[in-house]
């Protein structure tokens, strides 16, 4: 579910995503780093929870929630496609910068 108006790159354990068409920058922790990763080679969100399971110290009591609100994130600031690649849904106004994380603070 790429965008082709979003470039990432790692940046040492994390990530970073510009939106083109924004000129937002988004910073993302290693946990939203792996997320990213996992979304764009296709796997659902239980796909993703499984992996994400298997390879961070977590437990899947609330990590199911936190992915699919940090997906939910990515939809709203427009950083995902849709099926057919269109962009994603419609999101507000966002700022030049923000960071980006899973879990909820």
């Amino acid at each position: 579910m790429k965008n082709d108006q979003v470039l990432f790159r790692k940046v040492g354990k994390g990530g970073a995503l510009l939106n083109l068409a924004s000129g937002s920058f988004y910073t993302l922790d290693p946990v939203a780093t792996r997320i990213w990763q996992l979304l764009d080679q296709g796997k659902k969100r239980d796909e993703i929870v499984g992996s994400l399971l298997k390879e961070f110290k977590t437990t899947g009591a609330n990590l199911t929630r936190d992915v699919t609100a940090f997906i939910s994130h990515l939809n709203r600031e427009k950083l995902l496609g849709t099926a057919g690649g269109k962009k994603g849904k419609a999101a507000r106004k966002s700022k030049p910068v923000k960071k980006a994380s899973p879990t909820r603070k």
